[in-house]
């Protein structure tokens, strides 16, 4: 498990499942090909919520929910950014994941302004999750300033999911609370992202 990683050279700080500790074998053995391009993805959403592998569709289907900030990645918009790189030629190592950082309980917050009006959940401790996982979870903030500078027109990941998730899946009773007043959008910013990861 990867507690916490800011950079792109520092080695994973635990490694408690085989997962995560073959992630860690196989990125130091890539370092070794000045050839590659290593993208490390967290948490990935997509614009498809019937997606079973989608951490939104995950999420919210489950009965109780951490609330812990993590980076993620908005596929929808970071996967063109992967074939740019290709294309470009880069090499090295890529923390693949938006600007900044989200919870749990703020991602199911825009589900509920959006999808879902009536939606709702409670918390649990990670000692509590952890008594019915097979494996212990990550939970860790990634910098990418690497990608960032590479694609400046990258969104903050709240508002990459507000435009690639929650938008073009917005439901009539969703619309119904806008108009109604019972929701209001906010705009996210940008001086909460970690000091250090601007441009």
């Amino acid at each position: 498990m990867v507690s916490y990683m800011t950079g792109l050279r520092g080695r994973p700080t635990k490694t408690f499942s085989v997962y995560s500790r073959t992630k860690a074998y196989c990125e130091d053995m890539l370092r070794s090909y000045k050839c590659v391009c290593s993208l490390r993805l967290r948490m990935p959403i997509d614009s498809d919520l019937s997606n079973p592998r989608n951490f939104i569709h995950k999420i919210a289907n489950y009965n109780k929910i951490v609330n812990i900030p993590n980076s993620m990645t908005m596929l929808d918009e970071l996967l063109p950014f992967a074939v740019e790189l290709s294309l470009r030629k880069r090499t090295g190592i890529y923390n693949f994941c938006n600007p900044g950082a989200i919870s749990h309980n703020q991602v199911m917050e825009l589900y509920k302004m959006y999808i879902d009006p009536e939606k709702t959940w409670s918390n649990f401790g990670v000692e509590e999750q952890a008594k019915i996982i097979v494996a212990p979870r990550s939970n860790n903030e990634l910098c990418p300033t690497k990608l960032w500078k590479e694609f400046p027109e990258m969104l903050p990941i709240r508002e990459s999911i507000i435009k690639y998730v929650c938008k073009p899946n917005q439901t009539e009773s969703s619309k119904t609370a806008f108009a109604n007043g019972r929701f209001r959008e906010g705009s996210y910013s940008e001086d909460k992202l970690r000091e250090g990861w601007t441009l």
